[in-house]
């Protein structure tokens, strides 16, 4: 990453509820997108859990993050991500802590 890409991600970086939202470009019908990690759709007990392997561990937060409309983020510089569009930081938050915690 040059250091212009690099400035552009830290201004683009919001923390919601516990949640780390990095804004990306908005989709082709202007509505904004952010990209979450796959770690903040899981619960604290199952990143403890030996028995579950990284690859499950995934399965379960696509799974959960394709139940509040996210899709697998492609890009290559972010790893691991989903992405989906939000006009409220707040209210898509609190619906991952949401299904987090149910």
């Amino acid at each position: 990453m040059t250091n212009k890409e690099i400035e552009s991600y830290r201004n683009s970086y919001k923390v919601v509820n516990g949640i780390g939202f990095c804004r990306v470009n908005n989709d082709i019908n202007g509505n904004p997108r952010y990209v979450v990690h796959f770690l903040a759709f899981t619960t604290d007990e199952e990143m403890r859990n030996d028995n579950l392997s990284q690859s499950q561990l995934y399965a379960i937060a696509k799974k959960r993050a394709n139940d509040l409309g996210f899709s697998v983020y492609r890009a290559n510089w972010y790893g691991g991500g989903f992405v989906g569009q939000s006009y409220s930081l707040i209210d898509t938050a609190n619906k991952i802590n949401e299904i987090v915690n149910k």
